[in-house]
Formats: C-alpha cells, structure tokens, sequence
C-alpha cells in the first residue's frame, strides 16, 4: 500500500513539473507572438506608406536630398533624426485615416 502512494505521489509531482514548464513555454510562446503581430503592424503600415507615391518622394527628398529641377535643398542637423521619421510617419497615416473617414 505504501509503495502505490509513493508511486502515485511521485507521478503527481512529475506531472505538476510538467504542467509548470508546459505554462512557462506557452508565455513564452505569446509574448513572441505578441512581438510579431507588433512587428507585422508596423510593417503594414509601412507598406501603406510606401504605396503612396507622394509619401516616398517626400522621404527621398528628406533622407536622400534628391531635389526638383532648379531647387537647392539645404541639410541642418535634425533633417535625419529618426524621431522626426517616425513622426512624420504617423502624422502621414492619420491624416489617410481621416480621409478615409470622412469619404464613409
């Protein structure tokens, strides 16, 4: 009888264990898909973006200094500061969200 307890027991045990490391890889397992779904809106978005032809010639014009014809683009330090990027991103897709509003 005491042997089929501690057997018993001992299975208990193992399967506790099994069912805590089971839980840890599942929370792993969705904060990195929490990652990639963050990581997969932020690329759609960007695609959005770039789909727009005004958008990428107004990146060019800002990151790579490619001008019009007779114009002369002058750089000052912040012109590349990857804060304004991602503002003017945002800035960009709000304003076609709201566009897209007001046309529904």
């Amino acid at each position: 009888m005491g042997v089929i307890c501690l057997t018993s027991l001992f299975q208990i045990r193992r399967t506790q264990q099994a069912t805590a490391s089971v839980k840890e890889e599942m929370k792993a397992a969705e904060a990195a898909l929490l990652s990639e779904e963050n990581n997969l809106a932020y690329l759609k978005d960007q695609e959005t973006l770039l789909e727009n032809e005004d958008y990428v010639a107004k990146l060019a014009r800002s990151r790579f200094y490619l001008s019009k014809d007779d114009e002369i683009i002058f750089s000052l330090p912040e012109d590349n500061d990857s804060k304004q990027a991602k503002a003017f991103n945002k800035a960009y897709l709000k304003e076609q969200e709201n566009a897209q509003n007001q046309k529904q």
